[in-house]
């Protein structure tokens, strides 16, 4: 079991990151079923059907349909999140929305996550005073690790396409606005054996949005576009005994429906 005398696990980094593999465990066990993940953290509020960007039917996204991983961010700053740039590599992804494609890169993904926690764990590198360290951590540190090269740039999006099984001609890659995806430099190990390269990128951080975003500077409003998914990021209050402030926030917005508490 997990203990801890913190009764606000984030503030143990150890019972915090053995939490974030068991997390990866229950990942790694419905994608090796067969099934695609759409995991979010408690205070995500969704407002919309996600299904038409995870699939690429939402305008500009058909790549996304083709990436084993999706995930949302942290950047608070929409001029950095255009379809074709690269900024938010160097933002911090966040792993409160989180779609997994059920794919040999996720796998090769996930059991490169879970190591890395668990090295951490053994070394005992984790101490009371480095409580910013979690699940998200270590997922930051592989993704930069990865070596992401955009599938449209020259000499990758053939062997993109021949390790996803698609024809040339099949997806367009010079369509204009279209989000990229991206592809690891080099192969990590399968838990089966062998190695895969990990295709991931960036949800759209209007769509899958932040709380600075949303309630700071209202973007969505002034763009007349409600987000997919909000997540209540930049606020406090979000302990077991102060949950205020982040409720306030969404009754504010009119999110909020549980005001029976």
């Amino acid at each position: 079991g997990i203990e801890t005398s913190w009764r606000y696990y984030r503030m143990d980094p150890k019972a915090f990151t053995q939490m974030g593999v068991l997390k990866v465990d229950f990942f790694e066990e419905f994608v090796r079923a067969g099934f695609d993940v759409l995991a979010s953290d408690l205070d995500v509020t969704w407002v919309r059907d996600p299904r038409p960007w995870v699939t690429g039917q939402a305008a500009g996204m058909q790549l996304l349909a083709h990436a084993d991983v999706l995930v949302s961010t942290d950047i608070a700053n929409l001029a950095l999140d255009t379809a074709r740039s690269e900024r938010w590599r160097y933002a911090e992804v966040n792993t409160g929305v989180l779609f997994l494609r059920n794919t040999n890169g996720t796998r090769a993904l996930l059991a490169a996550w879970k190591r890395k926690m668990l090295d951490e764990l053994t070394a005992g590198r984790l101490r009371k005073d480095s409580w910013g360290f979690n699940d998200q951590t270590y997922f930051n540190m592989i993704v930069r690790a990865l070596g992401l090269q955009g599938v449209q740039s020259q000499g990758v999006w053939r062997q993109w396409l021949a390790e996803r099984g698609l024809a040339d001609g099949e997806v367009d890659a010079s369509r204009e606005g279209d989000r990229s995806v991206y592809r690891s430099r080099s192969a990590l190990p399968l838990p089966s054996g062998g190695s895969a390269h990990i295709t991931l990128t960036a949800l759209p951080a209007l769509e899958f949005s932040g709380g600075h975003i949303y309630f700071v500077q209202h973007e969505q409003l002034a763009r007349a576009t409600p987000p997919v998914a909000l997540h209540t990021t930049y606020q406090f209050s979000d302990t077991p005994a102060y949950t205020w402030g982040k409720r306030q926030r969404l009754r504010e917005a009119g999110l909020w429906r549980g005001d029976g508490d």
